[in-house]
């Protein structure tokens, strides 16, 4: 305790090293006065800083502030002073105070922010001060008390006139505005026709544009005709060309669409001309006149050839024995009466009926067809036959088998009919009915 204080004080020879936490405590009642200072510890020379201050608190506000010197380790007692600051406004606008309050620490900075009301803008502060600044910063040294003053915006005009060809559209619309709104203008060019630029308060080839609304304004937007090319189109071969959109002359960047369109039995093989390429449908920019030329190839014609082998016959879809190239085909085999069909044979395959093929060379296909004869077995005296395979209907040379069976009291004697003999079973070969 240095004699004749309050306080303590530390000694150091040679360096003191600086770390931990600095805890500063008001003893017997003693409350310091502003500026006083304190010197709390004396060294030759000193490095590092106390990680932590455990200050002495007054009225909720710390007391001292920690000064490094070069040779001393000094407090410095603060302020306890409170003052009111008191932002008032003209009732056309608001004042914003960060940080809010009304009372604060002596030495305080406050930062006061004026917002007008729609159609008003802030002019100045009066009061304990005098400023047009906005946002206006405030150190409380004393009581104050401010007002922002607003005024009403002055409204002006925009005049937008549209030279020949095309029209002016505002936004926001209407033609009168208050002083610094933002007015974004677009220039909508008629057909045929595009936009070229803007004069008087607005010089620019921009569009849309935008205008800062500070006094009246004037501007004017001009147009000029788009040029016009002509699009011709001539076919090489059979078939037509179609144009989307139609007509043969057009604005300067329209974009055109060419469908070509092959008549029966030729295709289309592509574009020459202006425009090079086998894409169908195909697009061009009429950025100058333009001359295309579509060519068409005929297609190869192939000969479908039909054969039948046995009864009966087939029918082509479409008709006719000559086909374009890549034709689609449709054969469906009519077996006669007593006959089926059995399958396709040649360029075609399998009993699929109908079937289909497809001609991309010359073709030749044959339909099989298959007799089927009935088989009746009768009985003279008591007993049955039995066929296998059952059913009485059977493919021409198919092999069936004939059993006897005698009823009681009986025995089977023979076959007579288109079988002979007694064998049982017996066996019948199916080249007729029976």
């Amino acid at each position: 305790n240095t004699p004749g204080s309050s306080y303590d004080q530390l000694m150091v020879s040679g360096s003191a090293q600086l770390d931990g936490t600095l805890n500063i405590s008001l003893v017997n009642g003693f409350e310091p006065v502003a500026g006083q200072t304190f010197s709390i510890m004396n060294y030759g020379s000193h490095s590092g800083q106390f990680a932590a201050v455990n200050n002495a608190v007054l009225n909720g506000n710390s007391v001292f502030a920690v000064e490094y010197l070069g040779s001393e380790l000094r407090l410095t007692a603060g302020s306890f002073d409170r003052f009111i600051l008191t932002a008032l406004d003209d009732g056309n606008g608001s004042v914003v105070i960060d940080p809010p309050g009304g009372e604060y620490d002596a030495g305080a900075v406050v930062t006061l922010t004026a917002q007008p009301a729609a159609g008003r803008y802030f002019t100045h502060w009066s009061g304990d001060i005098d400023s047009s600044a906005n946002p206006l910063t405030v150190t409380v040294d004393s009581n104050i008390t401010v007002t922002a003053h607003f005024n009403e915006l002055p409204d002006f005009t925009v005049a937008a006139t549209a030279g020949p060809g095309g029209s002016v559209m505002l936004n926001p619309p209407g033609g009168v505005y208050d002083s610094s709104t933002v007015v974004t203008l677009t220039a909508q060019p008629a057909p045929g026709y595009r936009f070229s630029g803007w004069s008087g308060d607005l010089n620019s080839f921009a569009n849309p544009d935008s205008i800062y609304i500070d006094g009246n304004k004037t501007v004017t937007a001009s147009f000029s005709p788009l040029p016009v090319y002509a699009l011709n189109v001539d076919t090489a071969g059979n078939g037509s060309v179609t144009l989307d959109p139609p007509g043969g002359s057009y604005d300067s960047s329209t974009v055109v669409t060419l469908t070509a369109q092959p008549d029966s039995g030729y295709r289309f093989s592509g574009w020459s001309g202006d425009l090079s390429g086998t894409a169908n449908p195909a697009s061009i920019v009429m950025d100058s006149s333009q001359q295309i030329t579509a060519t068409f190839i005929a297609l190869p014609v192939f000969a479908l050839t039909l054969d039948t082998l046995g009864a009966g016959g087939i029918s082509a879809d479409p008709p006719g024995g000559s086909y374009d190239s890549s034709a689609t085909v449709t054969l469906t085999a009519l077996p006669d009466s007593g006959y089926i069909f059995t399958g396709w044979s040649g360029d075609l395959s399998g009993n699929a009926n109908p079937d289909s093929i497809v001609m991309n060379s010359d073709k030749s296909v044959s339909a099989s067809f298959l007799a089927r004869f009935a088989l009746s077995a009768d009985t003279i005296g008591t007993g049955t036959v039995v066929l296998s395979p059952a059913g009485g209907i059977y493919d021409s040379a198919q092999t069936v088998t004939l059993v006897a069976l005698p009823a009681s009291g009986y025995y089977f004697d023979g076959w007579s009919g288109d079988l002979s003999g007694s064998a049982n079973p017996a066996y019948l070969l199916m080249d007729g009915d029976k």
